[in-house]
């Protein structure tokens, strides 16, 4: 048999396709030669119009890649200037002057700009590649480029919750993957759970899971897992489960002091691998007034990422300890109780921290002739003040003191909670967007249109549904409330979360914040307690 000519003339840089010609030519038996001349003729020009088409997909895939680069560069500064406008909304007040605002005004122009070039920067890139493939369809370079530029954007999409942009780009992936990203499309991950009770392991724990799953517009129980026998004697070690939400509780029945069931959430990102310690806490510690605490496991959740909720932050992850929330936010009969221990001691004193429509005055709780106060029939709107209902009208520094009241009264540490302790026992770990899911509908929460005719306040824990994984309730609507975290970077304003009994849909979704002076009030500020949980060291 003949030397190929691409050996034997390695210098000429012959293509592979007119090797095959000529090699076909010299075949010895004539049967599996080309049938004449015109055969040639057809395969020569077939392969030089092929080299050409390649050749076109080569150069199309280079500017491809040279877009891909851009659209890279442009998404790098993009991210900068957007924690740079973050920083300036924060020091720039609503009654600032031009001058003030306008740096902060030049990065919104340069956000717009960039957003535009980002999109072309991405219409050239898909459009490159997809000619190169359009010209060699075998084309291995354009097909792994659009695979990961797809499962980049689909990433993304994910991230941001996105799921109509999940659907698109995923199909995308799958066209053109060839099999590269099986593993991180099905997603699983790793999961361990390690109880603890005063910083020790811990074997007599019953341990339970199951899937959360979304239905109509609420996440809900779905099938129980089963847990292998290895892990049924204390922990979870290494349980494979599929991407998605779940809810495991861990309970000790023969622990002395008695223990409460840990509601674990776990969430399950694309390939993660989840290793929690859950310190199992005194029973004592969930009660308090008259709705009791749950306790927030210690870990990490998502924060923020809603792009419908005003003034959320960006998305991103926070790890905290174990602590305690209220059930319920501070009701009017509990407040009542620390009006008048206080006026029992100084009246005055606690005038100044009753009920009111502003400030300095406009007093919606007033004393009685023997200095005691009593609930008021009405409040500042006309509305029946109801016992149960969520007080309001107070500031932040009104918040702080019952703190400290109620830790006298109880011996316990009371305190506000931060921002990021209030987000987390009202979402979960798995970013969604309400307590109990990502839909809404008017009749899930204590709103502006949850009743028929004119809102008005109700008694703390009147709709079921809006429960957070946790048992934290009423954090969608019924008022909104002072958190112990600064909301501006000069620290000049205090942070409030949640939704109000007569706001609308936008400002019920849990990652929606807001800042005002600490000694503000308005008649949907109130409040709810958290309290620390002691912190056994891990062995």
């Amino acid at each position: 048999r003949p030397e190929a000519p691409r050996i034997r003339a390695p210098h000429r840089e012959i293509a592979e396709e007119l090797e095959a010609i000529c090699l076909r030519c010299l075949e010895p038996k004539r049967e599996h030669r080309f049938g004449g001349a015109g055969e040639v003729s057809l395969a020569v020009e077939n392969a030089l119009t092929g080299a050409r088409r390649r050749q076109q997909a080569m150069q199309f895939a280079a500017e491809g890649t040279e877009a891909r680069t851009r659209m890279t560069t442009l998404r790098a500064e993009r991210n900068q200037l957007r924690h740079k406008r973050d920083e300036l909304e924060m020091l720039v007040k609503p009654w600032d002057g031009v001058a003030q605002k306008q740096p902060l005004w030049d990065v919104e122009e340069r956000l717009f700009h960039l957003d535009i070039a980002i999109d072309d920067a991405l219409a050239v890139t898909l459009d490159k590649f997809n000619q190169a493939l359009g010209q060699d369809e075998s084309f291995v370079d354009a097909e792994d480029a659009l695979a990961d530029l797809h499962l980049a954007l689909f990433l993304d999409a994910e991230r941001h919750g996105n799921r109509r942009d999940m659907l698109f780009h995923r199909r995308l992936v799958e066209r053109h993957h060839r099999g590269r990203f099986a593993a991180q499309l099905e997603g699983k991950g790793l999961v361990t759970l390690r109880p603890r009770i005063d910083g020790g392991d811990v074997d007599d724990v019953i341990i339970q899971a199951v899937a959360l799953v979304e239905r109509g517009k609420r996440i809900v129980v779905g099938e129980a897992i089963a847990l292998p026998e290895a892990d049924r004697g204390g922990r979870v070690q290494n349980l494979s489960l599929p991407m998605g939400s779940y809810l495991f509780t861990l309970s000790a029945p023969s622990a002395n002091p008695p223990r409460a069931p840990a509601k674990v959430h776990v969430h399950v990102g694309r390939q993660a691998r989840v290793e929690l310690d859950v310190h199992l806490q005194p029973a004592s510690a969930l009660e308090g007034g008259l709705t009791g605490f749950v306790h927030i496991p210690a870990g990490p959740f998502i924060a923020g990422g809603d792009e419908q909720a005003q003034n959320a932050a960006l998305a991103h992850e926070v790890t905290l300890p174990d602590y305690f929330i209220a059930t319920a936010p501070v009701t009017c009969v509990e407040y009542l109780a620390f009006l008048n221990t206080v006026a029992a001691v100084d009246l005055e004193a606690a005038k100044r921290h009753a009920p009111r429509t502003k400030p300095d005055g406009g007093a919606l709780w007033d004393p009685s002739a023997d200095g005691r106060y009593a609930l008021p029939k009405y409040d500042a709107d006309g509305n029946p003040v109801v016992p149960r209902a969520p007080v309001m009208g107070v500031s932040f520094f009104d918040a702080a003191a019952y703190c400290s009241w109620r830790s006298q009264e109880d011996g316990v540490a009371y305190r506000l909670p931060t921002e990021e302790e209030w987000e987390k026992a009202a979402r979960g770990v798995d970013g969604r967007f309400f307590p109990w899911g990502n839909g809404f509908d008017p009749t899930f929460c204590k709103m502006a249109t949850s009743r028929p005719g004119r809102p008005q306040p109700e008694p703390v824990m009147s709709f079921p549904v809006d429960e957070s994984v946790y048992g934290m309730r009423d954090a969608a609507g019924g008022i909104r409330e002072w958190c112990d975290s600064f909301y501006d970077a000069a620290k000049e304003t205090r942070s409030l979360r949640g939704g109000a009994w007569y706001f609308n849909p936008s400002f019920c979704r849990v990652a929606f914040r807001h800042g005002y002076l600490p000694h503000i009030v308005f008649t949907n500020f109130g409040f709810r307690l958290a309290k620390s949980a002691t912190q056994p060291t891990s062995t």
